[in-house]
Formats: C-alpha cells, sequence, structure tokens
C-alpha cells in the first residue's frame, strides 16, 4: 500500500460514513462511534489483508504498551490510535494511523 492508496481508502471510508451514516453526525455521536464505521468502511478496501490488520484502539508495540516519549522533562504518555492498519508485532508494515 503506497500514500495514494491509503488516501483513497479513508477517502472512501469517509464519502460511505457521509452517504450512510449521516445521521450520527447529525446526532453529534462521540468520537468512537464515528470511528467504528470508518474503520468499518476501510476493512472492505481489497488492498487491507494479510498481512496488513486493520486495528482501533491498538496499544501496543510488541509486547509493550505504545507511548510517545515527549521532549526532556516529561513523562512518557500512553498512545491508543484510533485507526491503525499495520502488520502486528512488527515495525516494517506501519501503514496508515488516524
Amino acid at each position: 500500500m503506497n500514500r495514494d492508496e491509503a488516501e483513497a481508502i479513508v477517502n472512501r471510508a469517509l464519502d460511505l460514513l457521509i452517504q450512510h451514516d449521516y445521521q450520527l453526525l447529525d446526532l453529534k455521536v462521540c468520537e468512537r462511534a464515528l470511528q467504528f464505521r470508518i474503520a468499518h468502511y476501510m476493512a472492505q478496501s481489497l488492498l487491507i489483508g494479510f498481512p496488513l490488520t486493520l486495528d482501533c484502539e491498538y496499544n501496543r508495540h510488541y509486547d509493550n504498551e505504545k507511548q510517545l516519549q515527549p521532549p526532556q522533562k516529561h513523562r512518557a504518555s500512553k498512545v491508543f490510535p484510533d485507526i491503525l492498519v499495520h502488520e502486528r508485532n512488527s515495525d516494517d508494515r506501519n501503514m496508515l494511523v488516524l
């Protein structure tokens, strides 16, 4: 998957969200409800197949919790990407993070 393909997958998912789930936007539902629907539509892409996986709220880097290392004098903070297309337990194919 390249950048143009990733962008096309996200844009298609957003188009489908607006087309089929506009009520969620009108109702101002929580972010997780929108995140699920976007991921649902993204998962329909044929470009996301083994060894790639689409995960939501995936907070692991190998066996450890995913963390950001801020500048000095600050503590690391936990990270929960909303939507992630990657190969689990590898740094070789981190394709998309929303």
